[in-house]
């Protein structure tokens, strides 16, 4: 309670905050390397760019997934030069997370600034949620980014754009313009995708329609991946180097997978979940009262639950083996059940 307390200064608390910081290209998806750091706008400069670096820049803008740097466009500015000598690897998502000279102090000179023309598929990028894996879906085009309408925007669809972007499992489809409105030009309607795509532009679909509006701007939530050791290393064996998934699988030990074990920590995947569907008040945690979480509240489900509904939950609540039981009661077609 404030007044009350039995403290001394020497017990006085304090924070550490990490420095805001933004990432463009000067056009978009190409042209000069800019970043915001320390209330400015300041240059990113080429010395040991290496085209791993270029991809994460790239792939952090979801302007692609590779790109090229090139060494003979040079521009006179004032602005700081803040960045040179990144060096990325191939498992990281982030600039930031790149090894560099320290901020602002470099040699770098006005004509060393990274002129970076990225590619690999179309543009795609999430904007207007909590973190970079939701958001409202926008896709860059003729120069423009533009939000996708979301008449028959559905869960496959979802399942697709958060694939491309390395954003892990999709949540939910969000449609009625769930992260506000966006505004400029709605490049594709009616996308229509069987959830196992690479990426969206092999989804079918129409070109924006007279009927649709920015009201209709369809969007996504992801499951986060995580590369690297956001949340600490673990001291435990990796087992493996990749898995790979078609996504019909109902267990990871059902996908394909490498017979060796990695050793660098570096590549350690690590995963933010979230519950939508739980079992309350039963024996153990596969049985119980149905719940479901709504506008951040956990509510119960009338009686009237059809079979076909049950049987959806049973999958996520049986035994991979008998030291680890896969009690969880979320699946995303849950939502497709009538109840």
């Amino acid at each position: 309670q404030f007044e009350q307390q039995d403290c001394g200064h020497k017990e006085d608390v304090g924070v550490v905050c990490s420095e805001h910081k933004l990432l463009r290209l000067s056009e978009g998806c190409s042209g000069h390397t800019e970043v915001y750091y320390n209330g400015s706008w300041g240059s990113v400069c080429f010395n040991q760019m290496e085209k791993t670096t270029v991809a994460v820049i790239c792939r952090q803008l979801g302007c692609g997934h590779k790109g090229t740097v090139d060494e003979t466009i040079s521009r006179l500015s004032p602005d700081p030069k803040w960045l040179d000598n990144v060096v990325c690897q191939d498992y990281e998502s982030s600039l930031w997370q790149c090894p560099s000279s320290p901020w602002g102090q470099n040699q770098c000179t006005e004509t060393e600034v990274a002129d970076i023309r990225c590619s690999g598929n179309l543009p795609l990028r999430l904007t207007g949620g909590s973190d970079p894996c939701s958001g409202r879906v926008e896709v860059y085009h003729k120069g423009f980014w533009g939000t996708v309408c979301d008449d028959s925007w559905d869960l496959q669809d979802a399942m697709v754009v958060c694939r491309q972007l390395d954003c892990g499992a999709a949540l939910r489809a969000e449609k009625g313009s769930r992260f506000e409105r966006g505004n400029g030009p709605i490049w594709l309607d009616e996308v229509n995708c069987r959830g196992s795509e690479l990426y969206l532009w092999h989804c079918s679909y129409s070109p924006q329609q007279s009927s649709c509006s920015h009201k209709q701007d369809a969007g996504v939530t992801c499951a986060a991946l995580h590369r690297g050791s956001n949340f600490g290393q673990s001291d435990g064996s990796i087992w493996s180097k990749y898995f790979q998934c078609e996504g019909h699988e109902s267990f990871l030990h059902e996908c394909l997978t490498s017979d060796r074990r990695e050793q660098n920590r570096t590549h350690e995947v690590q995963l933010n979940c979230q519950d939508f569907l739980r079992l309350v008040g039963g024996a153990d945690c596969c049985s119980g009262r149905l719940e479901v979480k709504f506008n951040q509240s956990w509510a119960t489900v009338p009686s009237g639950l059809n079979t076909s509904g049950v049987k959806v939950m049973g999958p996520s609540c049986m035994s991979v083996s008998p030291q680890v039981d896969q009690c969880r009661a979320v699946d995303m077609e849950m939502w497709g059940s009538p109840v």
